[in-house]
């Protein structure tokens, strides 16, 4: 389980410096549009392990679901909402991790809803991108007028994960760096 973001310690500190991942890979679309962008991990250390690693990556996807939420609250009237105590609805490949669902109802301090059925990731996936494009060219009101079918329902399978307070502070100190990790290092010229 997750500590304090780091390994044992070697060197003569009693812990490792934190370690960031910026998910990255194929540049980014959002919150911001860099093509150029890249993945990067910075803190790795001598004594840095797999599971440091692997943690680490998965923190780093979770604050970028943190990141593109607190985009989407000072952009969008749609997600307004979207804000502590709220439920943030997970679907596709990455609903099926426990372990990430977790981190980020944990980096987000929203409790996540998760299907468990491929099938029906795939479905909600499909209705809520149709019912969003729907909602944001014809609006709520002329949606209700030709019968559009409502959000929400019965789903099986689901899992919840609730925000733990302590991971989530441990998480809100992480994010104040991540967040600054990839302006600084395009501005140095990481990316090209």
């Amino acid at each position: 389980g997750g500590g304090g973001g780091g390994g044992g310690g070697g060197g003569s500190s009693s812990r490792e410096p934190a370690l960031y991942y910026l998910p990255h890979l194929s540049g980014e679309r959002s919150p911001f549009t860099d093509g150029g962008a890249r993945a990067c991990l910075v803190g790795l250390g001598p004594s840095t392990g797999r599971s440091e690693v692997c943690l680490a990556v998965l923190e780093g996807l979770a604050l970028g679901v943190r990141a593109l939420l607190a985009h989407l609250q000072r952009c969008s009237a749609m997600a307004a909402g979207q804000q502590g105590g709220e439920r943030l609805r997970v679907v596709g490949g990455g609903a099926k991790s426990a372990l990430l669902m977790q981190l980020i109802a944990d980096a987000c301090g929203v409790e996540v809803t998760a299907s468990e059925d491929a099938a029906e990731n795939d479905a909600v996936a499909a209705r809520g991108a149709a019912a969003l494009a729907f909602d944001f060219l014809l609006q709520r009101d002329a949606a209700s007028r030709v019968g559009a079918p409502e959000r929400g329902g019965a789903t099986p399978s689901l899992c919840h994960y609730q925000c733990d307070a302590r991971r989530n502070a441990r998480l809100c100190a992480k994010y104040a760096v991540w967040r600054r990790l990839y302006p600084a290092l395009k501005e140095a010229g990481a990316f090209g």
